[in-house]
């Protein structure tokens, strides 16, 4: 973080406290700069607005987004790089980063540095309001195997200390670790502090007591808030975000929702493609308007959130959403009675070239089925990879079952779940 970005934070910081009017200035200004570069400089979007016999300038205020049909991850993941990046913008230089891949079809982005830090920034503005000073110790738990290895050089100076922690690691390590650390807050989601919860109570550990604990990448039912709050001592404050589009809202304790991050995002809550009421329940669709290297405009999250009714009590222009209610997946059981998380293991496999669309299926303790769709470039290598990663992460004996099809059955009226096992109802 540079002295440049400290101003950034200052400016996402004011914004917050700005009124509801100002901010839909603040999108309708980079919705109109948005429109224009991807027009001008993105095949894709200059194809789709000669398709509808539009220009740039037909789209003017927020609402004439709507003249612009939805963008969907099958759609971008089927483009070149050529076609859905921004002419003149080199992507080796770009922040590269990849979704999870928990609907199945993990897609490769890039984003500018400036647009990534931006995205990172609003993370931290999050973070602030829900009770984060800087001078704090973070512990963030990640689903990818290799952490962060060195510390940026604003951690030497006791500011925004973050230690990363893998998911991949027995939970004998995460305690380990964290105590070292003695962190005021912890970073994770649902299943990988269930799983804490379990290990400190086995080895009657006393001094893990974080101050706060931010939940993000998957749903907090109020079951799982109240007992982990119990536990641990303190609050839960939950987090909706994704990699497309940095961090989307936060849970306001003032407020009961989340506030919507909406200088930097414009966000849709639609049921059949129409703007559902206050209190209404439809499917999330962002406009990042910080993405210029590969722009995400209407962009379909494939999440499902209640629109609030509520009036912002804080102060905050921002703003609520009710309730995120996405999707959750299952977790994985060993005969050790290890269980793994479905985070870690979408890194297992979205990384590797070849794969269209993926699924994991768990039937019997010893057994675990994965399903691909292959793509262009899928060989023998790509199986390979594949078993060799998930034995890497699973150190156990189980049978890996690797299967090619030619499509990965949906039933349309239920969300797609990569990660699903019928153990892990038994032990539940």
């Amino acid at each position: 973080m540079r002295v440049y970005h400290l101003y950034d934070l200052y400016k996402l910081s004011t914004n917050q406290w700005k009124t509801p009017e100002y901010l839909r200035k603040i999108q309708t200004i980079k919705l109109r700069r948005l429109i224009r570069h991807a027009y001008e400089k993105v095949p894709y979007y200059r194809e789709l607005f000669y398709s509808l016999k539009i220009k740039p300038y037909d789209i003017r205020k927020l609402e004439d987004l709507q003249k612009l049909p939805l963008t969907t991850k099958k759609q971008l993941h089927e483009l070149s790089l050529k076609e859905k990046t921004a002419r003149g913008i080199d992507v080796k230089r770009c922040r590269s980063l990849s979704t999870s891949g928990t609907t199945g079809i993990p897609l490769k982005m890039f984003f500018t540095p400036q647009d990534s830090t931006l995205m990172n920034l609003t993370w931290a503005r999050a973070f602030l309001a829900c009770g984060m000073k800087p001078w704090y110790k973070m512990v963030a738990f990640i689903g990818q195997q290799k952490v962060k290895p060195k510390k940026s050089w604003y951690e030497h100076f006791g500011l925004w200390r973050r230690k990363e922690i893998s998911t991949w690691d027995k939970s004998e390590y995460w305690i380990t670790e964290i105590q070292k650390q003695n962190p005021q807050i912890l970073v994770g989601y649902v299943m990988t502090f269930k799983l804490l919860e379990e290990a400190i109570q086995k080895h009657q550990i006393k001094d893990i007591n974080p101050k706060t604990i931010f939940h993000s990448s998957s749903i907090l039912d109020s079951f799982s808030r109240k007992h982990l709050e119990k536990v641990f001592h303190t609050s839960i404050k939950d987090f909706y975000g994704s990699e497309e589009a940095g961090n989307i809202a936060w849970e306001c304790e003032k407020c009961g929702g989340y506030h919507i991050n909406s200088d930097t995002l414009i966000v849709e809550v639609l049921d059949n493609n129409k703007q559902v009421n206050p209190g209404e329940q439809g499917e999330v669709v962002i406009t990042n308007l910080h993405s210029y290297a590969m722009p995400f405009i209407r962009y379909q999250q494939k999440d499902i959130v209640t629109s609030s009714e509520k009036k912002v009590r804080c102060g905050r222009g921002f703003p609520l959403l009710e309730q995120i209610k996405g999707r959750t997946d299952d977790f994985i059981v060993l005969e050790n009675g290890r269980r793994i998380p479905s985070h870690p293991l979408y890194h297992c496999i979205v990384h590797i070239p070849g794969i269209k669309r993926w699924r994991m299926i768990q039937e019997k303790i010893n057994k675990l089925k994965v399903e691909i769709e292959p793509g262009a470039g899928y060989g023998i290598h790509t199986q390979k990879t594949i078993e060799n990663n998930l034995k890497k992460l699973i150190r156990d004996k189980m049978e890996i079952e690797i299967c090619k099809v030619d499509s990965i059955l949906i039933n349309p009226s239920s969300k797609f779940r990569s990660v699903l096992s019928y153990v892990s109802k038994d032990v539940l």
